[in-house]
């Protein structure tokens, strides 16, 4: 049961994608765990089957994936999706809930691949707004940090980790 609610929450899971349709920051595929629906990932036009990745950097249990999808995508389409834990795999159609359930399985990496059945429309039209895994949304990092004088975080850019100071 810990490895199931370690799910949630974790600041360590990484999110990548095959494609995107808009390179702007609220469109980038980090946008399903970050906790606002207003953000969205979209596959690119020219991706038939585009992929979802995450990463947790340890190995988690995964047993129902919440796909959350704006102005009601996941009603109006039939589509599938391939999820792929831990070197299983299992085909699910995406039911209007948007509530996919596997067997509980373990693996590090979370694979949800975006396959179009014979009655869905094009899988570009997709908005994912939110992935919610085991019941339980990911909870975004503070936006805010407070430090004394001469403080201040680490950041990422390109790569390089680079210190900054208040």
């Amino acid at each position: 049961a810990a490895d199931v609610d370690a799910v949630a929450g974790s600041p360590d899971v990484s999110v990548s994608a095959t494609s995107a349709r808009n390179p702007a920051p609220a469109a980038r595929p980090e946008s399903v765990i970050d906790g606002d629906r207003r953000t969205t990932w979209s596959p690119a036009f020219d991706d038939p089957t585009p992929e979802l990745v995450l990463d947790y950097g340890r190995p988690v249990v995964v047993s129902e994936i919440g796909l959350r999808t704006s102005d009601g995508w996941s009603r109006r389409n039939n589509a599938l999706v391939r999820v792929r834990v831990g070197g299983q795999e299992f085909v699910r159609s995406i039911p209007p809930t948007g509530r996919v359930s596997i067997p509980p399985t373990r693996g590090d990496r979370l694979t949800m691949e975006f396959v179009a059945s014979e009655r869905s429309t094009i899988l570009a039209s997709m908005e994912l707004a939110e992935v919610v895994v085991n019941g339980q949304a990911f909870t975004p990092p503070d936006a805010e940090w407070t430090g004394g004088c001469g403080l201040g975080p680490d950041v990422a850019i390109n790569g390089e980790t680079v210190p900054t100071r208040i």
